[in-house]
């Protein structure tokens, strides 16, 4: 017999195992991990909005973003599901936070139900 992981998500065959049984202690493992990315799916409203380009990455006017259930496109902010809150984390590095003489961060919040842009 095998050994699990330490997190005891997979189990790991002993050289040379074989049958029934340790095949069905491994594919359980494999269908816990499925699960598991599955379930992380359900976050790719979450987008870190980050310096130096690539897909899904950009600052904004100097400013660092992370956002959930939002997305920025051609300079408007836009709920991925209008039925759902937006958030924006705005980490700011280089502004100054609205009506305040220094930087910092503030958290955004966009009601659901009002429509896109928001």
């Amino acid at each position: 017999m095998g050994i699990y992981t330490p997190n005891m998500l997979l189990y790991k065959p002993s050289i040379g195992a074989g049958g029934a049984e340790e095949k069905a202690l491994f594919d359980a493992g494999l269908d816990q991990v499925d699960a598991a990315i599955t379930a992380l799916s359900s976050l790719s409203g979450l987008t870190l909005l980050i310096p130096g380009g690539g897909e899904n990455t950009t600052i904004i006017d100097g400013d660092v973003w992370l956002t959930a259930n939002a997305n920025y496109v051609d300079g408007r902010w836009y709920r991925l599901d209008e039925t759902k809150v937006a958030f924006g984390l705005e980490l700011k590095g280089k502004n100054n936070i609205p009506g305040e003489t220094m930087q910092g961060a503030v958290l955004w919040t966009a009601a659901a139900n009002q429509g896109n842009p928001i």
